[in-house]
């Protein structure tokens, strides 16, 4: 009988350290931060661009990379993209970014011709997120 405890526990325990595996992959696709996901949308020429923000335990100051992929086929003109964006409350496209030429309202004029075009936003309060614009 002792036996047959001895082995059930051991196989409990062994489903517990499996589920406890799958945990540690589910909070890799979390919210690691205010504001994390501060560009709610962007498209161009009506096409929505999929956008993400995931840590980076090793890289920026935020620990946050950001990034926008462009579908290449949108693009006519790599020295003239219009992005069009919405940004969460607070939120403003920063003249910092290294890319933008333009701004309108909510379209962005952007040179996707450089290396590394990025896109900053900010709020009144400080806090920033650089967005790396990769076309694909």
């Amino acid at each position: 009988m002792k036996k047959f405890i001895t082995l059930m526990l051991a196989i409990v325990l062994i489903f517990t350290l499996c589920s406890c595996g799958s945990k540690e992959k589910e909070d890799e696709k979390k919210d690691y931060g205010p504001g994390s996901n501060v560009i709610t949308s962007a498209c161009i020429d009506d096409t929505y661009c999929e956008f993400d923000a995931y840590k980076n335990p090793g890289g920026q100051e935020t620990g946050i990379v950001c990034k926008i992929y462009i579908p290449k086929d949108k693009i006519t003109d790599k020295k003239n993209v219009i992005l069009e964006i919405t940004l969460a409350d607070d939120w403003k496209v920063s003249s910092d970014s290294n890319c933008l030429k333009q701004t309108d309202g909510n379209k962005l004029t952007l040179d996707l011709s450089i290396n590394d075009p990025q896109l900053i936003v900010r709020t009144d309060n400080g806090s920033s997120r650089c967005y790396h614009l990769i076309t694909e």
